[in-house]
């Protein structure tokens, strides 16, 4: 296992999955938070907003793996995020049969809905932000997340880790969403660290392969089922340290 990390000085870290707990108690922090937003801004009971932003997030089509597309259209990062932010505004206000309102104010609204969820409501991981900690001294820490910068420079904030961090490579940032090939080649670049000398570490096999395949190491956090082709699973972040020897 000390033949994984020999020579790699950088570690490039996903947020959800990994430091910030994605399962249900991210969904159950966005529910919370679009209702709030919308009940006070629209009215209404905020349990009447909770049931409906459920009920047009599971309508919402799949967006499939990169490059991101939509309707057929590829888009950037920062179109990506504030179509996301529409459908979250119109798609509740449909299901209540309200009108919503124009689409900066849906874009506005959504970016705070973002915030709350992410900064109030979400929750670390166990052993996440200790992880951190303990390999900070030894190793450079960059995020690579798809999430926009902002949210992860928040979140890391938030964690009280981000003194620990250097670049916080949101997919705005990086220019391509996560499933584009280009992602992990840009975000070495933005971090000048060579692909040979890093690490990546991320919930998704798929992601993993991608990251393989630009030269770096790879690290699954999750099931060893789904572990795919990456170099190391472990169940959680936990776990790293002590693994590669820290």
């Amino acid at each position: 296992m000390r033949d994984l990390w020999r020579g790699r000085t950088a570690i490039f870290l996903d947020m959800d999955g990994v430091l910030v707990d994605n399962g249900p108690p991210l969904a159950a922090a966005y529910t919370r938070a679009v209702s709030e937003v919308l009940a006070a801004r629209l009215g209404g009971d905020v349990a009447a907003w909770a049931r409906a932003h459920e009920t047009s997030f599971a309508n919402l089509p799949a967006a499939p793996d990169g490059p991101k597309h939509f309707a057929g259209t590829p888009m950037t990062p920062s179109e990506m995020y504030r179509l996301e932010n529409l459908l979250g505004v119109r798609g509740a206000c449909a299901v209540l049969g309200v009108t919503p309102p124009p689409e900066d104010e849906c874009d506005a609204w959504g970016h705070e809905m973002e915030q709350r969820a992410r900064f109030e409501y979400s929750r670390a991981l166990p052993g996440a932000a200790p992880a951190v900690e303990a390999m900070a001294d030894d190793v450079a820490l960059h995020m690579s997340s798809g999430n926009a910068a902002w949210v992860i420079a928040g979140t890391l904030e938030h964690m009280a880790i981000s003194e620990h961090f250097g670049l916080g490579c949101g997919a705005d940032l990086v220019g391509v969403v996560k499933a584009h090939d280009d992602f992990f080649p840009r975000v070495f670049d933005l971090a000048d660290a060579r692909a040979q000398d890093a690490i990546v570490v991320d919930d998704r096999a798929d992601v993993l392969a991608r990251a393989k395949r630009a030269g770096a190491a790879t690290v699954l956090v999750g099931a060893p089922s789904a572990g795919g082709e990456a170099d190391l699973v472990v169940g959680s972040l936990a776990d790293l340290p002590g693994v590669l020897g820290f």
